[in-house]
């Protein structure tokens, strides 16, 4: 062994010896010193940032309509506060259309600043203003103190605390603390991110991607270049001969020497790698020591290329020729890893169905993209019937859709989700008809800041919204059909939403889930931390049943549903809870299914089970009575993107549009409903998939860097945190370092052979 180790030490010896290594450790040290200055500050969130406001013009018509009746009221206090000039912009926002985007801008920033101008007044406040306002802990804590003794920032706080409360609908709540960037005596504005939010982000973004380019295509070619020139300079006369003068074994001493020629790349990135993780930690507070798990991350993708370099100095003893087809190799690999995401990320994933609805017989489906289909029998193919409308409002969502048995109707609710939770999420209701081919059209206007609706188990519908529940009292058609009085559509029967909460100080903060019980007049919200039973009383006003904070991290997303005398409740940790209905107290909470997310979580009809879609592609029954919770014995498992349960069946969408019935009892599958692939779809799943899967992965590392760093096996880089029905990229950190170990022991295979049976 002594010999092998002594070619490794010499390796060592040569690479400190090598000018281009101290060059790059140069570079390195000049990066990190650039890095250095670099930091956040963390500043109380006082101030509204863009998008903190939702529905202006109905919060104006609120705060004017308080004053005018007068009485101490939170609306008409901020009202009266506001100067002449103001209120006179505010009044014209009322009466400018969302498409003038220009005015509409214009007013919503003139709201914005004015709010902000006020939360700093010192006599903002007045207790019998807010007495009707229940404030939350941070706000009572702050009181506590005297609002007379609170610092300005901190009374700035809780003045947009007491905003927040009073209008729960209209100012979107902001954690304790928000962020600044520093560099040296330099501060950005502060942003509207939390710490966590900025943590998140430079784990899953920042130092992922800056890794991945640094010491991926520039580290490697680089790493490449200079070690090119090892395993041929090994085999020249004179090296062989003094290396094979002692009863060495050839293969070994080629491994030694395969070994060795890693120096350069470890201690390069062991430099960078150790520095960019002190720097996190003193300057961002950021002690993630996966970060130094990206050493040997990086090594190993360093000895995927260098095993091609290696086998090809051995055959051709020429380091031109190890570097040319060293890169030809590199670069096809990268061709060939974004291909494939490339044709994913633009027509594969899109087009997955993730919701399904059964419109008596009719099969209609909602694509990742926020298209609906709906199934045409004669043709045996999907038929688009809606597409969601242009423009920059965000990521277009389709709540729903469900079918209203009662109207014979389509009811769904169109929203769009905003990176980072700016603007939150609120949805407008569409309504659709098999006359009209199931083509959406607007329908009643639902309430303000309305996040989700619901159809209960007689078939009435209840919007949810932050500060209460709304059912729909009248007649439910699309909107423009009914009378015309004066100029003015007026839906028949005089169709609206009417509060329905038995406690109207009762409020609900984002992120906010709701879910109906088919089996009886009841409802469950998870509203942040916070899980609710809702019973329907008599009076049809829906009283707490049984309410419940269940501890969890800052704006964490949440799932629920309700059946039974069960609660299912999924977290975007991972963590899903059973809990009774009657009291909310623990059944049981588990993990089951590591490193990923929930999506969607529903109930059955009748109660009898739950199901839970992971982020994975994952779908797992829980039984409402006994608790068994088992990965579903279903076709598709690992590739299913949707479900809906039915009296009798379950519907599972898998294969990007496949829509597969199974039988509720014995989940045998009774009907298939797929259409024939395209010629393009055709070449992906037989052409480039089994390319793929064949090629080592060295590019997908960069997943092993982002489970490392995260703990997680998805990711959205951060931008959706807080919304578990938005899709997460699933990685699969294991695969490269499989394929890796086999094609880089392939490689060393084949080179060993090659050596033992030349003389040299």
């Amino acid at each position: 062994m002594r010999p092998y180790l002594a070619v490794i030490k010499d390796s060592f010896r040569e690479a400190l010896a090598s000018r281009v290594l101290w060059i790059v450790l140069s570079l390195i040290l000049l990066h990190l010193a650039l890095l250095a200055p670099l930091g956040i500050r963390l500043h109380p969130t006082t101030d509204f940032a863009w998008g903190d406001v939702l529905e202006g013009p109905q919060l104006v018509a609120k705060m004017r309509r308080a004053a005018a009746i007068g009485g101490a009221s939170p609306g008409g206090r901020v009202w009266k506060f506001l100067d002449e000039a103001t209120q006179a912009k505010l009044v014209e926002l009322q009466h400018i259309e969302r498409g003038d985007g220009g005015k509409f801008f214009q007013g919503m920033e003139a709201l914005r600043t004015s709010l902000t101008n006020l939360i700093h007044r010192r006599d903002l406040y007045d207790a019998t203003a807010f007495k009707n306002v229940s404030l939350g802990k941070e706000a009572r804590d702050l009181q506590a103190r005297g609002l007379d003794k609170l610092s300005d920032d901190e009374l700035a706080r809780f003045h947009r605390l007491a905003i927040e409360a009073a209008f729960p609908g209209h100012i979107r709540r902001r954690p304790p603390h928000s962020v600044s960037i520093t560099y040296l005596v330099l501060e950005s504005p502060t942003l509207p991110f939390s710490k966590e939010q900025a943590d998140n982000f430079i784990k899953e973004w920042v130092i992922s991607n800056e890794m991945s380019w640094i010491i991926g295509p520039l580290g490697m070619i680089a790493a490449l270049l200079v070690t090119s020139t090892i395993i041929p300079q090994m085999f020249d006369p004179g090296s062989i001969t003094l290396l094979l003068s002692k009863p060495v074994s050839k293969s070994l001493l080629f491994i030694a020497k395969f070994l060795g020629g890693c120096v350069f790349v470890l201690l390069s990135a062991t430099l960078l790698i150790s520095g960019q993780w002190l720097i996190l930690g003193t300057r961002f507070g950021i002690w993630n020591h996966g970060i130094l798990w990206c050493i040997p991350i990086f090594v190993f993708m360093f000895l995927i290329y260098y095993s091609v370099s290696a086998l090809v100095g051995v055959v051709w003893k020429n380091a031109i020729i190890s570097v040319v087809i060293t890169v030809v190799f590199f670069l096809s690999c990268l061709v060939v890893y974004y291909a494939k995401g490339t044709v994913e990320g633009l027509f594969i994933d899109p087009e997955r169905v993730v919701k399904i609805a059964n419109a008596a017989g009719t099969i209609i489906v909602v694509r990742e993209t926020g298209g609906m289909d709906v199934w045409d029998v004669e043709r045996s193919r999907w038929q688009r019937t809606y597409e969601p409308q242009p423009g920059g409002r965000g990521v277009p969502t389709l709540e729903g859709p469900y079918y209203d048995a009662l109207t014979g109707q389509l009811v769904a609710g169109q929203g769009y989700a905003n990176p980072f939770g700016v603007a939150g999420q609120r949805i407008t209701l569409r309504l659709g008809r098999a006359t009209d081919g199931w083509a959406l059209r607007d329908g009643p206007a639902l309430p303000n800041g309305s996040a989700t609706f619901l159809i209960e188990n007689d078939g009435q519908l209840l919007a949810v919204a932050g500060d209460n529940l709304f059912r729909l009292h009248g007649k439910l058609e699309p909107a423009g059909q009914g009378m015309t009085i004066l100029g003015f559509s007026i839906p028949s029967g005089g169709a609206d939403f009417r509060p329905t909460l038995a406690d109207s100080k009762l409020s609900f903060a984002d992120p906010l889930a709701a879910a109906a019980d088919p089996t009886g007049p009841r409802v469950a919200v998870a509203s942040g931390s916070d899980i609710y039973v809702l019973n329907r009383e008599p009076t049809g006003k829906y009283a707490v049943a049984a309410h419940r904070n269940l501890a969890g991290k800052e704006r964490e997303g949440i799932a629920v549903a309700i059946g039974g005398e069960s609660v299912v409740v999924a977290r975007e940790d991972g963590q899903i809870s059973l809990l009774a209905a009657k009291d909310l107290a623990t059944r049981w909470q588990k993990t089951l299914v590591p490193y990923t997310q929930p999506r969607f979580v529903a109930a059955a009809r009748d109660g009898s089970q739950f199901a839970i879609l992971f982020q994975n592609h994952q779908l797992w029954l829980i039984d409402g009575t006994s608790g068994q919770a088992r990965l579903a014995p279903l076709r598709g498992q690992g590739d299913i993107s949707g479900f809906v349960f039915t009296k009798d069946h379950l519907l599972v969408a898998d294969c990007v549009d496949r829509i597969t019935t199974y039988d509720l009892k014995t989940l045998r599958p009774t009907d298939t409903r797929w259409q024939r692939m395209s010629q393009f779809e055709l070449g992906y799943y037989y052409s480039l998939l089994p390319v793929y899967s064949i090629f080592p992965k060295p590019n997908e590392l960069e997943n092993t860097v982002h489970f490392v760093l995260t703990g997680k096996q998805t990711t959205d880089l951060g931008l959706f945190r807080g919304v578990l029905e938005q899709r997460r990229d699933h990685l699969d950190p294991w695969r490269p370092v499989v394929s890796g170990l086999i094609f880089v022991g392939l490689m060393l295979l084949i080179a060993c052979i090659y050596i033992e049976r030349h003389e040299f």
